[in-house]
């Protein structure tokens, strides 16, 4: 057998050496890239859970947050609803007594009205009762019959005074007295005439203004005033 020579042998254990450093350090490469990787691994499925239970904490507030807000949007509609009702309620109410309160209104004003007519009706009565008592046989006793009649009856003195058919002085004294309801009897023994005195003074008024038959003097003569 042959000798290996001792340069061969320090070369072979040299290169030996050197392979199995190589594997050496190989195999912890292997084993450090392994542990990387792992804790590579593990650290991306924590950060993907992290981000995966973030996402869903973030989607579950927002749908919380949803949801308070629908519901306060829902209680502010009707709470909104029931004010509005309220308010047409008691307008309608307010409405209605205001109805009610013009109503009574005008009745007060339509009974006071005719109370205060019944009162001027009741005055004139009186005050034509006390014309009807005067006796007007001087001029002086018929410018007070006549100041008395004008406070009753003042738009018919007017009309007398301003008529086209220009009356004598008899004439209105007739026509003034005859406006207070008398006959010619009366008449004529207020102003101390006689009967058929009156009678003429009364036809010639009737052919002055020429009175249709059957219609009284008075009542034509206020309608040519109006007409």
């Amino acid at each position: 057998m042959k000798r290996i020579p001792l340069a061969v042998l320090v070369l072979l254990i040299s290169s030996f050496n050197f392979l199995q450093s190589k594997e050496v350090n190989l195999v912890t490469e292997v084993v450090y890239l392994k542990s990387n990787y792992k804790q590579k691994q593990v650290k991306d499925t924590l950060q993907f859970f992290q981000i995966k239970g973030g996402t869903q904490f973030e989607t579950n507030r927002n749908a919380t947050n949803g949801k308070l807000y629908l519901g306060l949007f829902i209680t502010s509609l009707l709470v909104g609803i029931i004010i509005a009702y309220l308010i047409k309620k008691r307008c309608d109410l307010l409405k209605l007594e205001n109805k009610k309160l013009l109503l009574k209104n005008e009745q007060i004003r339509n009974t006071l009205e005719k109370l205060r007519l019944r009162i001027d009706s009741e005055e004139k009565v009186k005050e034509k009762h006390d014309l009807l008592a005067l006796k007007i046989l001087t001029d002086d006793e018929w410018g007070n019959f006549r100041k008395k009649f004008e406070l009753l009856y003042p738009s018919y003195v007017t009309l007398l005074q301003d008529s086209k058919f220009h009356f004598t002085k008899s004439e209105k004294r007739f026509l003034i007295l005859k406006k207070l309801g008398l006959d010619s009897k009366v008449i004529a023994d207020m102003i101390g005439i006689s009967n058929d005195s009156v009678l003429k003074t009364q036809y010639r008024i009737r052919k002055k203004i020429a009175t249709p038959k059957g219609t009284a003097v008075i009542t034509y003569l206020e309608k040519l005033a109006v007409s």
